[in-house]
């Protein structure tokens, strides 16, 4: 109940703030890598199309961002 909750509130936050993202980063060539995503909770491709890591490192099942996983594992652990 309480992630369900959590995870609402980002995406909410994601949408007001996505205008903010584009004047912070310059786009490159897009790679990725593989990884564990603590938001959705399984093994995924993390995605990057902009030098800014922070906001533009999405996980390709759920979208999240850095920030998001690391704020979902400080919440399960």
């Amino acid at each position: 109940m309480v992630k369900m909750t959590i995870r609402n509130v980002l995406d909410r936050v994601r949408t007001k703030t996505n205008h903010l993202h584009r004047y912070r980063s310059q786009p490159v060539e897009a790679w990725s890598n593989q990884g564990y995503c603590t938001t959705c909770t399984s093994e995924v491709t993390f995605i990057a199309k902009h030098t800014w890591l922070r906001d533009h490192y999405v996980c390709s099942n759920c979208g999240s961002i850095p920030r998001e996983r690391a704020l979902m594992y400080v919440l399960d652990t």
